[in-house]
């Protein structure tokens, strides 16, 4: 009885071949079960080929997933939310995440870590970092003395890069979208702003690859958002181009971009077939302007209002988390105020056991922000100056971001661009998502996606400035390109030394004839001496290279042997049925020709003398049959058959 074991990710199967089976039973069992065994691999190799994206904010994370069943679909965090806050908290050695974040945020500010994205690829003299410091001052923010980042020092003396603590976001984005496919996803596609540099991305994928993500592409956020307006609305294109602008204003930036849409002829083979296309015409872009100055400038209203009621004697400025607690209150007035004139704000113990109660109305959080709105139609300036497009060739204004939701920002918008309405018929915070999770299916391996080409338009060039490396190697090359000039100046130098040289041996040569001829005699003697010891090395060579091909042979030999024991499981069955197949095959032929030839058999007659045989043929004179002419020749040509084979 032999056995053999086949051991998958969810299954493990035993083939049995008892010695009672019959040879075609034998070979039509394990037939068999190598069909059923490679159905079960086909199946569960397309276990593994969910591709995800990550709509990565400043604020607020979304991720979207595509797999066997799921065309596009939003990823649920642990609270069942569609969104997940970008922010890490760090407590008694443990880490945190969402809404557990966020609640440690507010009783502990330290201790939790927030819109990382404004520190990534940057160093520490960089204004961005400096304005980070500023908003948040609880931080304590060190200096690396290698790499001239920023680092986030903790309270027992830990040290953080930015790239470290967006690398333990991304990881619990991963957890999240393989608990909601149930299966391991590695393949991603990420979302970064228009304006991010070389240096940005390169962060951004750090990250990324500490926690084992394959970013398949680095897309735009305004791209991403693009792709997904046009992929359900790809029967509304033609050959001529429509143009669109996507106007989105975050927590912290502000961009404007104009796309143009249009189904363009592509080559798919050897056929060609139109289809849709978005090419970004012109961006753009505020890196200061967005909803989280606003929550600032309130918070600041709020602690002032808090100070003149004169509850208590201490400042509310000086205290870490009661100022913590009114970020929170500010971020929810903000919402409320977008639908209602005026609201309370309302915070239970803020400061010594005293309650904040105070009334907000709209026309006062306008007037803390006026200096805002009046940059809201800059970045459309610029982008209608790239593209060198009018408003009037804009088909519709689709609005994107939180920071749109804003009644005034929307009012300016629509006096600007001289519209009744403005375009809000895309999900603002899903968008950017499920375009990029689209484009990591067409990239992937395991979806046949529908064609829409995207051209992006990269604003800042990708030059290697900040990094050091890449000094180093420019500075290795402009050395590398001295010395081969150097080296070439030497070669012409060589070269005119030679022909020099030459000149004046010719002359020396007409009256030196005699001696030369002595000299040469010399010279062949020592050449034949030369050749003969190099003939002997020659042959001792042709030894050592046969050697070596032997020794080359055994060693192929070996590895073969060594890669035949590694071969797993799976492959192991195939070549075994191929080698049984066979075997059994010859002995059916070899049994199919004793069967035929012991049907044909006939015994021949006995033996006579030769006298006998002689009289009888003068006496009797038979005429040859045909059809015994023929049974002798095929007997003849059988017995040669049977010798070929045996």
């Amino acid at each position: 009885m032999s056995e053999f074991y086949l051991d998958f990710n969810y299954l493990c199967i035993r083939i049995t071949v008892t010695d009672m089976m019959s040879s075609s039973e034998r070979y039509k069992s394990l037939i068999m079960a190598t069909a059923v065994l490679w159905c079960l691999f086909t199946v569960t190799a397309g276990f593994n080929l969910a591709v995800m994206s990550i709509d990565l904010g400043s604020e607020f994370m979304k991720v979207a997933i595509v797999k066997p069943g799921v065309p596009m679909e939003i990823v649920l965090n642990d609270e069942s939310a569609r969104k997940t806050s970008t922010i890490v908290a760090m407590r008694d050695g443990e880490r945190y995440f969402g809404n557990m974040a966020e609640s440690t945020a507010v009783k502990f500010p330290r201790k939790a870590f927030w819109y990382l994205t404004h520190l990534l690829g940057k160093s520490y003299e960089d204004p961005q970092v400096q304005q980070y410091m500023k908003r948040f001052p609880y931080y304590t923010i060190e200096k690396d003395e290698e790499r001239g980042t920023p680092l986030f020092k903790t309270e027992n003396g830990d040290l953080y890069s930015p790239e470290e603590l967006l690398a333990m976001v991304l990881e619990k984005a991963k957890q999240h979208a393989e608990s909601f496919a149930d299966q391991p996803i590695n393949d991603c596609v990420i979302t970064v702003p228009v304006f991010y540099t070389q240096a940005e991305r390169k962060a951004v994928l750090q990250a990324a690859n500490m926690v084992g993500l394959n970013v398949l592409q680095l897309m735009g956020d305004n791209a991403a958002v693009a792709l997904n307006y046009g992929v359900f609305r790809r029967k509304n294109f033609n050959a001529t181009t429509q143009y669109y602008m996507f106007y989105d204003m975050g927590s912290t930036s502000t961009t404007a971009t104009i796309v143009g849409y249009q189904v363009v002829k592509q080559k798919e083979g050897t056929r060609l077939e139109s289809n849709p296309q978005l090419v970004i015409k012109g961006v753009g872009f505020d890196k200061s302007l967005g909803g989280l100055e606003m929550t600032l400038r309130l918070r600041k209203h709020l602690a002032k209002l808090f100070n003149e009621q004169k509850k208590t004697k201490t400042d509310v400025f000086t205290n870490e988390r009661s100022m913590g607690k009114l970020f929170k209150e500010a971020g929810r007035l903000k919402k409320v105020l977008s639908a209602n004139n005026d609201h309370f704000a309302q915070v239970e113990g803020l400061l010594d056991d005293k309650d904040f109660h105070a009334k907000v109305t709209r026309e006062e959080f306008e007037s803390m922000c006026e200096d805002l709105f009046s940059r809201v139609t800059k970045p459309i300036e610029d982008a209608l100056k790239v593209s060198q497009i009018t408003l009037s060739e804009i088909n519709d204004v689709i609005l994107m971001g939180g920071g749109t939701r804003v009644p005034k920002v929307q009012e300016i918008l629509t006096k600007y661009l001289g519209r009744k309405e403005l375009g809000k018929s895309i999900n603002t915070d899903e968008a950017a998502a499920l375009g990029a999770v689209y484009q990591a299916a067409h990239l992937g391996k395991g979806f046949k996606v529908k064609m829409f080409g995207v051209k992006e338009a990269n604003i800042y060039p990708i030059v290697g400035d900040k990094s050091s490396a890449t000094d180093k190697k420019g500075d290795g090359d402009t050395k590398k390109s001295e010395k081969d000039e150097d080296g070439k100046k030497k070669q012409k130098t060589d070269k005119t030394e030679q022909s020099s040289d030459s000149t004046s041996e010719d002359k020396s040569k007409k009256s030196k004839i005699p001696a030369e001829e002595e000299s040469q005699k010399t010279e062949k003697t020592d050449k034949a001496k030369d050749d003969k010891t190099e003939e002997k090395k020659d042959q001792k060579t042709e030894g050592e290279k046969n050697a070596t091909k032997e020794e080359e042979k055994k060693k192929w030999r070996d590895d073969m042997l060594k890669e035949q024991e590694k071969t797993p499981l799976t492959e192991k069955p195939k070549l075994l049925l191929e080698d049984i197949g066979l075997k059994y095959q010859a002995l059916e032929r070899e049994v199919n020709y004793l069967i035929n030839k012991a049907k044909n058999y006939k015994p021949k007659p006995p033996k006579t003398s030769a006298k006998k045989n002689t009289t009888k043929e003068s006496n009797d004179t038979k005429i040859p049959d045909p059809a015994t002419e023929k049974e002798e020749t095929k007997e003849t040509e059988e017995n040669k058959e049977t010798g070929k084979d045996l």
